[in-house]
């Protein structure tokens, strides 16, 4: 093969490399943004896991297939390290380090050595130090690049002991690998800045800028989620619905800061009554002060009362403060279940709200939440 042969080659190569590492790339940042499909949304852990074990497995068939030859490595060194760099689960680059210790013992048979092996397990080791490290990695520009020439370093001599290269293809190699590794790099931090600012910009459309909860918009959203899983799998929740009693006159008294400062506290105090559920619950600012907790979990009569009681036996404990004053406050809570022969996710929000005003007609300062459904009820 001649030297220009060789380069035109060598380029072609390089291109082809960099058109699937720079897609692999952008899909694995697009299933762990918030603009994903709402399935990806729902089943990211999986479907991330997924696409990662399909993607690797995929470049080690390609190398496997072609003979354990030199045209793949590469694109196996780069795309191994990206995924590691990306990686959000403990185990994964454990898992990754293994899938290429078992690449290198099947090359055993084709050429690779002990020797060779034993790079291998280097190169794994490499790959769990990235995972290990996001914050010194962070912190220290020249460190991504330091971890992928090490790696780099480990995996070509793992491959060096199955087929010795020429000056001259050992030049073509490394400098394709140089040229690859740079402009991947620069891709994946680029994109890892812009996926950065636009999952800023979706955190604040999601979280109620007054109390730091998620507001109304993600209440519906979440909603029409649950409700989909509902009548599909039969996935039960309820929605507890609540509002502060006599908050105008808070209002009147002093001012919108000293409200705005209850309601901060208030909102406080829901998310982390939310968070101490034995089941997932989230808190929501409705608007005003209305407040609401989706609890994911099939509760009885029995237990969403006992619920709404022990918040507001919680609220008897903190001392609110609106300017200089202390306050009491006190906050009326309806809730509702989904249930059979609800049409949509609003059915079940109008009963809570429902419940929530007789809540307000019965005294306040008090819980109403759905009877249990009668046995013989359809």
């Amino acid at each position: 093969m001649n030297s220009i042969t060789l380069s035109l080659t060598t380029g072609l190569n390089l291109a082809t490399d960099l058109i699937v590492l720079v897609g692999a790339t952008a899909l694995f940042y697009w299933l762990q943004s918030s603009w994903a499909s709402p399935f990806v949304v729902a089943h990211r852990r999986g479907v991330v896991q997924g696409v990662s074990a399909f993607y690797l497995l995929t470049l080690l068939a390609w190398q496997i297939a072609g003979g354990f030859a030199w045209r793949g490595v590469n694109l196996l060194i780069v795309g191994f390290f990206l995924l590691a760099r990306q990686s959000r689960a403990r185990w994964q680059p454990a898992v990754d380090a293994g899938l290429l210790i078992g690449y290198a013992g099947l090359g055993l048979a084709h050429g690779i050595t002990v020797l060779g092996l034993v790079a291998a397990v280097g190169a794994g080791v490499v790959l769990i130090a990235v995972a290990a490290v996001p914050n010194f990695r962070r912190r220290h520009r020249w460190a991504d690049a330091g971890f992928l020439a090490l790696f780099a370093a480990s995996v070509l001599m793992m491959q060096a002991t199955r087929q010795e290269l020429s000056a001259g293809l050992w030049a073509h190699q490394l400098g394709s690998l140089a040229i690859l590794g740079g402009l991947v790099l620069a891709f994946d931090n680029r994109m890892r800045r812009a996926w950065r600012r636009s999952e800023r910009i979706a955190a604040r459309t999601r979280t109620d800028e007054l109390t730091g909860v998620q507001n109304f918009g993600t209440f519906r959203t979440a909603l029409e989620r649950l409700f989909a899983d509902f009548t599909k799998n039969q996935t039960p929740y309820a929605v507890f619905e609540g509002d502060l009693d006599h908050f105008k006159s808070i209002n009147d008294t002093f001012g919108h800061p000293g409200g705005n400062e209850v309601l901060r506290r208030l909102a406080l105090e829901l998310d982390g009554f939310a968070s101490a559920l034995p089941f997932p619950a989230t808190a929501y600012r409705l608007g005003g002060e209305e407040f609401a907790i989706i609890a994911e979990a099939k509760l009885s009569q029995a237990e969403a009362q006992a619920i709404g009681e022990r918040f507001l036996a919680l609220l008897k404990l903190v001392h609110f403060t609106a300017g200089d004053a202390t306050l009491a406050l006190t906050c009326s809570i309806g809730q509702a279940r989904v249930q059979e022969g609800d049409y949509s996710a609003e059915d079940g929000y109008k009963r809570a709200d429902r419940n929530l005003y007789l809540a307000k007609r019965s005294g306040r300062n008090c819980v109403r939440v759905q009877p249990d459904a009668h046995p013989d009820a359809s």
